[in-house]
């Protein structure tokens, strides 16, 4: 049975009770079979007591160095690095153990035990209170170790009494840092002090603040970053614990040497020998099958030791492990061990064993000359289609002082773990060879191509080849396209920058999830190739938090100047993943016009454009002005009002009228996003991301979006989403957004959202938040804080993965749905009048979701159809029109609805259809009263009766015949209706 590392947690519990999307993460827990290097573990004198504390999202790092070094750890998480605990003003965030008080409570009794070392990390000190720093000071001057990682130091008040030391080897010796893209220069980031009695180590990292890491830092080559990198990282970070808690080794490794023949200096040699004598020379010292090299201690060994040596080569996936051998007895310095490695830069590990517990362990890079040696490799493509050649020209030194013959090998392994396609070539002596590898139906994101060396005639390439042939490998991504009728996991996604986001993005990938919106950097592109999962490359973004002035937009989504930037960042975000993408492409997270409540954009060019389509309608000012009741001297100075007035005077227009025209401004910025990206990849699907605030001011006209994009996620809002399915186009990319700022159902829901989505034909379910970071502690995550799946996001993807593996999402995404007979108006303009005119007591959204409440549980399908199909004739295609709250219709529009009346369509609506015509001006008598056949005695009038009656007739009554109901507001102006009347409220029919 597999055991597990796990760490208990200082806070109570991470699961809010009856909340199943959340995982229990009441300890970190990580596989032990997660590939890493034990540095540390066992280690002499037993484990180090520590106590961690950090951000939820970050305790990962605790785990994986609790893998790699001999902790016994109390980890106390704070929610996210700004705040100790939940936010107390939202409910649906908490969960037990994590608020603030708790999480103190908590925090105080860890820090009475007694730790041999405290670390704080990635956290704002001043969250903290001054109490619990006292007390780490009290217990680092009386001899604890302290170590603080990715922190403001300088926040602590007690750290100007730190007094620098020089740890000597104990931390910076032998961590190898010489071979990563990170460290290469030095380690000049940590810093060694004492404090009292105790040890202080800080690693003040370069860059910014990880988001996922609390012991490491962000990677600034993450596309150079492989996983033996990661083990050389906590191998500081675990020396440097080790240093901090008082640790010391008895005996350390000082070096790794070479102890074979080397050449003369350049110094000894004559001025008069050639160079390819000199290299001919060196051949001859350097080809020997086995290197002796030998560890050195930095004074003789106390006792009896053993030692342990390891040889990685990150490149090539190499990892040779030497067990200990003979026993390096006591008084003696030097172990003697032969490597079995052909010509490469290598790390050589060694380990100082007692009786199996680490005494201590170094690393060395070692480069190690010989033949055949690589001169030059080049490769023919930077991309490659699913059924491709591929060519190499591959050049080795030549050999002057021996008959030589080496077989170069070249294999494409794609990220499935396939040899996807190999060749061969033979070299006598060196020279250049020209290879093609043939490449059919690959089905990966991208394929390392490896070219190997080695010397000998040809024959077929084995394993333990690798170990002695000179290497070289290129990674290249292939280009495919997304499956459009299939069920997809879609997930958002954090810059691909830290170890820790790729650990999370292979546990999502193994989970279920097929698809990442993430930014568009080629460290995202190679992480989500590398975890097989599809991108949706976000290129750029429209969002504004505030106005300036109140009412201008920045940027402004009309201004020349600003399309001609963007058209160049879209172009160059989608060139970076036309190849080794998905053919889809996002033009934002969360867009909308404005965050705020701001009535924007009011820059020139947009009142420009409103103006204009103002003048196209009305011709004239005078016509404009007698419309609105508005007294406007010229056109340059017509312009919207803002909400508040226009609730004040009654004079809606203004407002309604310049919200209408930047909900279309907000749409073609989209359609233009679009337009760009096809100028690229002309198959492109495109869109973006809804808010999950949907109020007047985002933009959103369903219709106009989801009508002109390929790709939609909305708010997971019954209406919403069933207003995007009835004009999606068959093949888009849209779905409903999942979690977030909301619990999701519970666990035995995941199948309903699976078969819902599919009945709604919106193959895509949206994770807002698959996994938190060191800013957002939110408990709606898919991935607990160690990256194990949460109950309900495990059964949402074993649901969804049971459907596919039947066909049946294929097979209902691209079926014939026939059409209902009833339909219902979405009406942009009524929603907009009846947030600003809401004498009825009900927005538009809330009536339609009442409606689709009513309608489903009768279990009548239905379409939405928007004013722009009405006008096109599509009404012909349903018997019955539902009319919620449309209080706004233009001419055209009522054209089209009593065309569909006399037709013989049934119309059903509550509230005067059409007292407003589509700018919000009110009519002298509602427009479609005539087809009601209704008399008024004046404009509707909202009044909130207390007793109502609704008598159904013999024909239509089953079991019940006669309804009472209270509390319902209705239009008093009614003074009868020519047909039946089935109820009547306070008198009014």
């Amino acid at each position: 049975m597999a055991t597990h590392n796990a760490i208990v947690l200082g806070a109570l519990s991470l699961i809010a009770a009856g909340l199943t999307w959340s995982a229990p993460a009441d300890e970190v827990r990580l596989d032990p079979h997660t590939p890493h290097v034990a540095w540390g573990r066992p280690l002499a004198g037993g484990p180090i007591r520590a106590l961690f504390v950090a951000p939820r999202f970050t305790v990962r790092d605790v785990g994986e160095l609790a893998l790699r070094l001999d902790v016994d750890a109390d980890v106390v998480p704070m929610w996210d690095a700004h705040h100790v605990g939940c936010d107390p003003d939202a409910p649906s965030q908490h969960i037990p153990g994590a608020s603030a008080s708790e999480t103190l409570d908590q925090l105080e009794r860890a820090i009475e035990r007694k730790h041999d070392l405290v670390v704080a990390a990635n956290i704002d000190a001043d969250v903290l209170p001054a109490r619990f720093w006292a007390l780490v000071r009290e217990h680092v001057a009386g001899g604890a170790g302290l170590l603080l990682a990715n922190m403001d130091v300088e926040s602590l008040s007690f750290a100007r009494n730190f007094e620098p030391v020089d740890a000597g080897r104990g931390v910076v010796s032998g961590i190898g840092e010489a071979m990563t893209p990170e460290w290469y220069d030095g380690l000049d980031f940590v810093q060694t002090s004492t404090l009292g009695n105790g040890r202080v180590v800080v690693l003040n990292y370069a860059g910014k603040r990880p988001m996922t890491q609390c012991l490491l830092p962000s990677l600034s080559d993450p596309v150079s970053a492989r996983p033996e990198h990661m083990d050389v990282y906590y191998s500081l970070v675990a020396r440097a614990a080790r240093w901090a808690a008082g640790r010391d080794a008895a005996v350390r490794i000082e070096a790794i040497e070479f102890e074979g023949i080397v050449g003369p200096s350049e110094e000894a040699i004559p001025p008069h020998v050639s160079d390819e004598a000199i290299q001919a020379m060196q051949d001859s010292i350097e080809d020997q099958p086995y290197r002796p090299y030998r560890v050195r201690l930095d004074r003789p060994a106390p006792r009896d030791v053993q030692v342990k040596i390891q040889i990685r080569d990150p490149h090539r996936a190499l990892q040779v492990v030497y067990p200990p051998g003979e026993v390096l007895r006591a008084g003696q310095r030097f172990y003697p061990f032969r490597a079995t490695v052909g010509p490469g830069r290598y790390f050589f590990d060694a380990w100082l064993l007692s009786k199996n517990r680490v005494i201590d362990w170094y690393t060395e890079v070692v480069a190690i000359p010989g033949w055949p040696e690589f001169a030059r490799v080049d490769f023919s493509k930077t991309e490659l289609l699913a059924n491709d050649a591929l060519d190499i020209t591959a050049t080795v030194r030549s050999v002057m002082h021996k008959q030589a013959e080496c077989m170069i090998y070249a294999q494409a392994v794609d990220t499935l773990g396939r040899t996807v396609a190999e060749t061969y070539a033979t070299l006598p002596g060196g020279g250049t060879a020209a290879l093609t590898l043939a490449l059919a139906d690959l089905i990966a994101p991208m394929v390392k191509v490896n070219v190997f060396a080695i010397e000998g005639p040809r024959r077929r390439f084995t394993p333990w080849d690798v170990h002695f042939a000179a290497h070289a490998s290129l990674y290249l991504p292939v280009r495919r396209v997304a499956p459009v009728y299939r069920l997809s996991l879609l997930g958002n996604g954090l810059p691909a920058v830290e170890c820790n986001t790729h650990a999370f993005l292979a546990q999502l990938a193994a989970t279920g999830l097929d698809t990442v919106h993430a930014a568009p950097t080629q460290a995202n592109r190679f992480a989500l190739a590398q975890a097989n999962l599809y991108p949706l490359p976000k290129v750029t973004q429209y969002v504004c938090p505030h106005a300036v002035e109140g009412v201008i937009r920045l940027p402004c989504l009309t201004d020349p100047a600003y399309h001609s930037t963007e058209e160049s960042r879209i172009v160059d975000a989608v060139s970076l993943f036309e190849t080794g993408g998905s053919g889809m492409y996002s033009l934002g997270d969360g867009n909308c016009l404005i965050e705020s409540e701001e009535n924007v954009c009011q820059s020139e060019t947009c009142l420009e454009g409103f103006r204009k389509k103002l003048k196209e309608r009305y011709a004239t000012l005078d016509a404009l002005n007698d419309a609105w009741g508005t007294r406007y001297p010229t056109w340059g100075e017509v312009a919207p009002c803002g909400q508040y007035e226009a609730m004040r005077t009654g004079l809606f227009a203004p407002w309604v009228a310049f919200r209408r025209h930047m909900d279309g401004v907000f749409a073609e910025a989209h359609r233009r996003g679009r337009e760009i990206a096809r100028q690229v990849d002309r198959r492109a699907r495109v869109g973006f991301r809804a808010a999950e605030d949907t109020g007047p001011y985002r933009g959103y006209d369903w219709w106009k979006l989801a009508s002109q994009l390929d790709v939609l996620g909305v708010p997971d809002d019954a209406v919403i989403a069933e207003q995007v399915r009835s004009v999606r186009a068959p093949d888009a990319y849209t779905g409903v957004c999942i979690g977030g700022r909301s619990p999701p159902r519970e666990v035995g829901a995941a199948a309903w959202r699976v078969w819902h989505a599919l009945f709604q034909r919106m193959p895509v379910l949206w994770i807002e938040a698959p996994f938190g970071t060191a800013d957002l502690g939110s408990p709606h995550t898919a991935l607990s804080p160690d990256g194990r799946p949460s109950p309900f996001f495990a059964a949402l993807c074993d649901a969804v993965g049971h459907v596919q593996d039947l066909g049946l999402d294929a097979l209902l995404l691209q079926a014939a749905w026939r059409r209902p007979a009833l339909a219902v108006y979405a009406s942009r303009a009524s929603a907009l009048v009846n947030h600003i005119e809401p004498s009825f007591g009900a927005t538009s959204h809330e009536t339609e979701a009442a409606l689709l409440r009513v309608l489903g549980e009768l279990g009548y399908p239905y379409d939405f159809v928007s004013p722009e199909q009405a006008m096109a004739g599509r009404l012909d295609d349903y018997l019955m029109l539902f009319l919620p709250m449309t209080r706004a219709l233009s001419d055209p529009e009522v054209a089209a609805i009593t065309r569909f009346h006399e037709q013989g369509g049934h119309l059903v609506a509550d509230i005067a259809p059409g007292q407003f015509d589509d700018h919000g001006v009110m009519r002298d008598a509602p427009a479609l009263d005539c087809v009601f056949d209704v008399q008024r005695d004046g404009a509707p009038r909202a009044i909130l009766t207390t007793h109502a009656r609704v008598t159904l007739p013999e024909t239509l009554a089953e079991t019940i015949s006669q309804v009472r109901l209270t509390g319902l507001t209705v239009d008093a102006s009614l003074l009868a209706l020519r047909g039946e009347i089935w109820g009547e409220a306070d008198g009014t029919p």
